[in-house]
């Protein structure tokens, strides 16, 4: 295996080392709701650059595992429910 291989395995492997747990999924999920990856439009040129960072990490978990960014996305989205659902509570009170 050449250098650019070794290297893209190793990659890999700390990607899945990172989301074998709900916390790592839970940050990429952010990364990819904070970047606005699944919106169409992009505000500025920060925004574009922002997006394309989000897609980078996207599309190397495509190469991983597809289901993996609906995983990280699903994990997020939990999250946050967690904490609307806690406020809910709290002003039912």
């Amino acid at each position: 295996m050449n250098e650019e291989n070794l290297a893209k395995k190793q990659i890999h492997d700390d990607y899945k080392n990172i989301l074998s747990t709900e916390a790592g999924k839970r940050i990429i999920g952010g990364i990819f709701h904070n970047s606005g990856l699944n919106n169409p439009g992009v505000k500025s040129e920060y925004y574009q650059g922002v997006r394309d960072l989000a897609l980078v990490i996207a599309n190397t978990l495509r190469e991983i595992d597809p289901h993996l960014i609906a995983e990280c996305e699903i994990a997020y989205t939990n999250f946050l429910r967690s904490f609307e659902n806690e406020r809910n509570t709290d002003t039912d009170e």
